[in-house]
């Protein structure tokens, strides 16, 4: 809570492949969620890249705003909250029927204000709750959110928003060009845009660490285990992997949908000065994203389970076909947006160029099974060449560049090694042509996100 109360730190989440001895690691060292209130024990050191917004508040709490009434836009406090108050009595002090029926409604504003006010601090500050808890917190403040955003319109008359001053605090990772950038939110729509998301990437970084490195304890009981019950250890954890990203895919994909809806059938508007997660186009772009990172580690499972090289390639270049996705979904709506992150553009390059190079690499180990070794040996240098791509977007981050020069040397080794088989064993004339990657074949589709869901029927 104290780093919190601070601001807290970026926090960022470094995940690569399970088991890097295996030699089948995934390249997914510069994914990573940035937030307040970590524990510190937590940081890693890449740098942000896809992070969720933060949900910011006053000292851990949030503060209700002063009462709503004819001069409402004059009392509107500058706390991280929603509030409301109690009407204006008629003259004398005598209440009249219709000063009641204020009254009444007033105290039913003021009830949901301290409801949305509890649930919000519950999802934005922890302490010592487990991933279910916190999830679970944050999945209740979005169904509070959708029932009042349900309920209520755009304009200011007897709705919601004409009762309620709303004034959100967040910080955001994925909006800034560089670093983070503050945003107040004043519509109850935008801030349960923003929760969804936050519960999306929130999703994505539990995923994520998952795969990352094990401690030392662990990496002595995984010691103990003979190879076959690591190996299917390791595919029951991508499991879980890849449907916590489908989760969070899905939940983005709920939340441009749902917006898409409401501006449809009630002229929504998306408002000026915005949180880029609360965009249309940022929210597919970032569910593209957690479907690209589930396709990596259903790609590392195949590898585990041994099945055909040419199919693992197919897998990977389907990977390539979601960050591209991605890309293009940011590029064709620059105009949404205030702000994109630099780190974000550069982390779909290098995750594309990146995954293409494993497509080709497997379509070499696939044309040696075959012994086309000649072959081979072209494909692996195409590989080689899309792994060099990489550099001039690594070169600025130690991490990325540590991804970067370990793949290198992996698929050096591979060219070698098919080298020397072909001097000493099959004496094959190098290929003019590579194979390049074989069609792309993209297995993982979001999981629906009920809730927002619901709101469309």
């Amino acid at each position: 809570r104290e780093a919190w109360k601070r601001g807290g730190r970026g926090y960022t989440l470094k995940g690569v492949g399970l088991d890097r001895r295996a030699g089948a690691a995934i390249v997914m060292d510069v994914a990573s969620c940035s937030a307040v209130g970590y524990p510190t024990c937590l940081a890693r050191r890449t740098s942000a890249l896809t992070g969720a917004g933060t949900p910011q508040g006053l000292d851990g709490q949030l503060s209700p705003v002063r009462p709503f009434d004819a001069n409402k836009d004059k009392q509107k406090d500058k706390s991280s909250s929603v509030g409301a108050g109690a009407g204006a009595r008629g003259r004398g002090g005598r209440r009249r029927r219709g000063d009641v029926d204020e009254d009444d409604d007033a105290c039913q504003i003021l009830e949901l204000c301290r409801d949305l006010n509890n649930a919000r601090s519950k999802a934005c500050v922890y302490d010592k709750e487990t991933y279910e808890e916190r999830k679970a917190n944050v999945f209740a403040y979005i169904k509070l959110l959708h029932k009042v955003c349900e309920t209520e319109g755009e304009g200011e008359g007897e709705n919601l928003p004409g009762k309620m001053v709303v004034a959100f605090k967040w910080t955001t990772h994925v909006t800034a060009t560089k670093g983070a950038k503050e945003y107040k939110l004043k519509k109850m729509i935008q801030e349960l845009l923003m929760q969804t998301a936050y519960f999306a990437l929130f999703c994505r970084e539990e995923a994520l660490g998952r795969l990352d490195s094990k401690s030392e304890e662990e990496e002595r009981e995984r010691e103990k285990k003979d190879e076959k019950e690591r190996r299917l250890e390791d595919i029951e954890t991508c499991k879980k992997v890849v449907q916590e990203l489908r989760e969070a895919a899905g939940a983005l994909k709920a939340s441009a949908d749902y917006f898409v809806h409401k501006r449809d059938t009630m002229g929504v508007k998306q408002g000026y000065d915005v949180p880029s997660e609360v965009c249309v186009s940022m929210c597919r772009c970032l569910s593209q994203v957690c479907l690209a990172e589930a396709q990596l580690v259903t790609c590392f499972t195949a590898q585990l389970k041994g099945l055909k090289k040419h199919l693992i390639a197919s897998l990977y270049n389907g990977a390539t076909s979601f960050f591209q996705e991605a890309s293009q979904e940011i590029k064709g709506n620059l105009s949404e947006f205030n702000e994109v992150s630099d780190n974000l553009m550069k982390y779909l390059a290098f995750m594309s160029w990146m995954s293409t190079a494993r497509s080709v690499e497997q379509n070499a180990l696939h044309l040696e099974e075959e012994e086309k070794v000649g072959e081979a040996i072209t494909t692996f240098r195409l590989s080689f060449k899309f792994v060099k791509k990489c550099e001039p977007i690594a070169q600025d981050e130690k991490a990325w560049m540590d991804v970067y020069n370990g793949e290198v040397r992996r698929v050096c080794a591979e060219l070698d090694k098919s080298r020397k088989s072909n001097q000493i064993v099959y004496f094959q004339s190098e290929s003019q042509h590579a194979a390049g990657c074989p069609d792309p074949k993209q297995v993982v589709s979001p999981i629906p996100f009920e809730i927002l869901s619901a709101g469309k029927a």
